[in-house]
This record gives structure tokens, sequence and C-alpha cells, in this order.
């Protein structure tokens, strides 16, 4: 308990008095500041920092769970290129996974109207190059098994190192003469030139050939 002095006598007072029993003189409230209210302040500076980290916190999870939510997503939704979407399905799904297949050279035909070559030469070697002699220039194709094991029909140019060979590694598509590489299934770009993909156009199967519309190839423009 806290002791007071009268202030008129100087007699020693307990902390509850109102008047002195000495002298009798009223007694004026003369106790110190209360040291609780420091400790309030402090209390809710405490309290302050930790709805700042409550909110930081949050936030953190927050941007790991929509992160969580757009790679599920894209993994269970996946989303292949117009073309390769349309594309027949010839074999089983095929991981490319630490592996690397290089182009191999075939030849093709022009049979009323189609530009044709054998599946079974796909199929064997996973990613074939063929030229096209069109009226005024050779228009070079590839061919691979994606790995939903649907046959992809492309024009093997990448602009602008206008390369036209390329090599399969580890489920992605590479150009031989640059950084450039894209998916196979959905030709997101990967590294540089996003939209110089191998541009794919659309192929159909009969008979155990693969058959391109001549009018598909010599329609095709540079995109640069």
């Amino acid at each position: 308990m806290q002791t007071l002095s009268c202030p008129q006598c100087g007699n020693q007072l307990k902390g509850t008095a109102r008047f002195c029993p000495s002298c009798g003189a009223a007694i004026k409230n003369q106790q110190t500041p209360s040291t609780e209210e420091p400790a309030a302040n402090e209390n809710g500076s405490r309290n302050r920092m930790s709805s700042r980290l409550r909110y930081i916190l949050l936030g953190i999870f927050a941007i790991i769970g929509v992160y969580l939510i757009v790679t599920i997503y894209n993994y269970i939704y996946f989303e292949e290129h117009d073309v390769i979407t349309t594309q027949p399905v010839v074999s089983d799904p095929v991981d490319y996974t630490d592996r690397e297949i290089p182009m191999t050279d075939i030849t093709g035909a022009v049979e009323n109207g189609y530009f044709t070559f054998p599946l079974q030469e796909v199929l064997n070697h996973k990613l074939v190059r063929l030229e096209y002699q069109g009226p005024t220039a050779v228009i070079p194709i590839l061919a691979y098994i994606s790995t939903r094991g649907k046959l992809v029909t492309s024009i093997s140019i990448s602009e602008p190192s206008n390369s036209s060979r390329f090599t399969i590694i580890n489920n992605e598509i590479h150009n031989n003469n640059c950084p450039s590489h894209w998916e196979l299934d959905s030709m997101r770009a990967l590294a540089c030139c996003g939209n110089n993909y191998p541009d794919p156009i659309p192929s159909e199967v009969r008979h155990g050939k693969v058959m391109i519309a001549v009018s598909t190839i010599e329609n095709w423009r540079r995109r640069l």
C-alpha cells in the first residue's frame, strides 16, 4: 500500500485516507501515476505485431495455396495445342524422360492430293523428318509420337533461326540451332522464341499411311 504525507502538517497517512487525522486537512488524490499504462501500451504493441505477423503468414499461405491449385489444375486439365487435340491416337502413351530422340530422315510421296508416308516409320523412330517439294520451294515436314500416343505432324521450321531440325529431349522438342524448346503436347515455350515452335498441321491415318493434304502444306505461311 502506498504511504502519503499530509500536505499541511506532514503527518504520514494511509493511501486510502481522505482527511488528515492530525490536522483534519482534506487530502487530495496524490497517488503516483500508475505503472499499468505502459504495460498496457506494451501489450497493445505486441498485439499489433502479432496481428501483422498473422496477416503476413496468411498472405504467404494464400500465395502457396494459389500456386498449388494452379499446378494441380494444369496437371489435371493439361492443354494440348489446338491442332494436336484433334490428332489421332496411334500408340500407347510414350514417356521420353531421360531419353534423347534425334530426327530420322525418311521419304514421302504425293498421292491424290496428299503427301503420304508410312505410319510405321514414325512408330519405329518416334521423330522423323521429310521434305515436300512444292511448286516454288522445298518445305520440311516433321512427325512424332506425343507423350499421349498421338501422331503429331508439323512444318519443320522455327523462325527466326530458320532451323528445320529438332530433337526430342525429356518430353520436350528442342531446336537444334538455338536454346529454344517447347513441351511436346502443348507447344508451350520453355525458353525463348515462344511462338516459333514447329507449327502443327492436321493429318490423318489411312491404311497404315500418314496423309497430309497438299493444300495444307502449300498454304502454310511463315510467321516471321
